[in-house]
This record gives C-alpha cells, structure tokens and sequence, in this order.
C-alpha cells in the first residue's frame, strides 16, 4: 500500500476478494452494491474495505466536507482522486467475534442511498405518472363499456377513473416537490463540483 502510494495514487483501496463472510451477509452485500449502483451517479467497486490508504490531501478535503454521515467507500470515489485497488483474500478470526451488526450495516446501507442518490424522491413522480397514465386509459376503455357495452354499471366509471386519476396527479405533485427538496439537498451538502491538482500548476514568472 505503501508503494502503492509513493507511485502517486492518492488512494489505495483494500478489496474483499472472496467478498463477505455469510452467505446471508454476501447476498445482501452484493444486492445492495447492484442496486445502488443502479439508482446512483456514482459508481462505486463492490467488497471495498474500509482499511484503506490516503494521502494528506484527501484527508484535508474529508475534513474540508460540511456534511455528515460521510461513507468513505462512495465519498472518495466521487472525489474523483487517483486510486489503486488491492485485492486480499479473508482470512479465519481467529480471535474475538464481529462486533458489526446487520442493523449496523442496513443503517449505512439506508444512510449511503439517501445521500448520494434521488431515487426515492424520484419515487413518487415515477407511480404518479403511471397511475395517471392508467387511470387515462382506464377512462377511455370505461366510455368505450358505457356506450358500446351493455356491461357497464352506472357510477362506477365515474367514481374508479376519477380516484386513480386524482391519486396520480396528487403523486405527480409529491414527485415535482420531493425533486425540489433534491436540489435543496444538493446545494445543502455543498460537495466540490471538482478540486484542483496543486502539484501540476505552471509557474507564471516568464
């Protein structure tokens, strides 16, 4: 790691190479590196160990963060810095027992998600627009029933199409809020849009 280092990568991450101990743990692990992935902008490489190497400069950006809650294995590599994967294999405890909890690991899982993707803002403006969407069509087939169907039973029509259409235009609303408070999020946190490398600056005395 050390070499690692003094070739200049700013970051050498440890990577599980057997990923994680328990099959129930080892699922888990990999259905949550698939779908935050999926939701999120930053892609991020699964069974990445917390032990890792930083140089001086990342850890003065850490430190330079307002917010909280920070998850290095997602923060770092939005930073964008020059990293290096190590792979090792796990070896037997031999000693003591894990003291990490599933709900330990289910509250960085929740806390990962809500701070570096949308997705469940985007939640509400996604059912909406198909609930309205099915609700429309819904409409049409029930004045096709009504006038051209003898199966039609009075005031039901009405009532179902205009309850789904409603409920889809009150979680379009939710949606374009929830996207709002996205944006508000985002401006909250106030991540560095990018950092400047110091140590490739010309010199201006020509």
């Amino acid at each position: 790691m050390l070499q690692k280092g003094q070739e200049g990568y700013d970051v050498v991450n440890m990577v599980r190479s057997g990923g994680q101990s328990g099959l129930f743990k080892n699922l888990f692990s990999k259905g949550f590196y698939w779908f935050f992935n999926l939701v999120s902008d930053v892609a991020i490489e699964p069974n990445v160990s917390d032990f890792r190497l930083m140089s001086r400069r990342v850890v003065d950006v850490l430190n330079s963060l307002p917010e909280r809650n920070l998850v290095l294995r997602i923060i770092l590599p939005y930073l964008g810095f020059k990293a290096y994967n190590m792979s090792f294999e796990i070896q037997e405890r031999k000693f003591g027992s894990n003291s990490y909890t599933f709900i330990q690991s289910w509250r960085l899982a929740y806390n990962s998600i809500f701070n570096f993707s949308s997705f469940p803002l985007d939640i509400g403006l996604r059912l909406g627009v198909v609930i309205a969407g099915l609700a429309f069509l819904y409409g049409f087939y029930a004045i096709y029933g009504k006038f051209f169907t003898d199966n039609n039973v009075p005031g039901y029509t009405d009532i179902i199409t205009s309850i789904l259409f409603l409920g889809g235009i009150i979680l379009v609303y939710l949606g374009i809020l929830g996207r709002y408070i996205g944006v508000i999020l985002e401006h909250l946190k106030d991540r560095p849009e990018y950092l400047l490398n110091s140590d490739n600056k010309k010199s201006t005395e020509d």
